[in-house]
């Protein structure tokens, strides 16, 4: 049942009917524009944790995703990060599949190609997999163990990358 992914495809624009009307035809910002009403909308609905958790990160990032190819390896990675791709229980491929619905709904797109998610899937698989013991040895403490793993997954991205441009 992928009713969580139509749900975030359909709520991930939202913030566009939010801008300012002497802003138009642009929609900058849309993607936090539209955080507050999509909170206000599933608390209305009584809509569940994990529909709203999805829309909101595909709300937020997935102008990140079809830029993905455009974005430096540590913003994918904070990306990444901020979606949970790196937990056990993550949903990148339900986010992947609502991004590239947003990608493939506008006319003339509906049968091109989606590289972006083959790249962000394959990136985090590469992140996920870095060699921790070395940072075990290097006497670091605290903060700066979750910096090093932070800097070794930004590594391994940017290796991801240069397969994939």
């Amino acid at each position: 049942d992928k009713s969580t992914v139509r749900f975030a495809a359909l709520m991930h624009d939202l913030g566009k009917a939010l801008t300012p009307a002497d802003k138009w035809p642009s929609h900058h910002d849309h993607e936090t524009l539209g955080v507050e009403a999509l909170n206000i909308l599933v608390q209305r609905l009584r809509v569940p944790n994990n529909f709203q958790k999805l829309a909101l990160q595909v709300m937020q990032y997935h102008t990140h995703c079809h830029r993905a190819f455009e974005i430096r390896p540590s913003t994918l990675c904070d990306m990444l990060a901020r979606i949970g791709a790196f937990k056990a229980d993550n949903r990148v491929n339900d986010f992947l599949l609502a991004c590239e619905a947003d990608a493939r709904g506008r006319l003339g797109f509906e049968d091109k190609p989606y590289p972006q998610s083959d790249y962000i899937r394959a990136a985090q698989k590469a992140a996920q997999k870095i060699d921790r013991s070395a940072i075990s040895n290097d006497n670091i403490q605290g903060k700066e163990i979750g910096l090093a793993i932070h800097q070794l997954r930004i590594k391994e991205i940017s290796k991801i990358k240069q397969c994939f441009t």
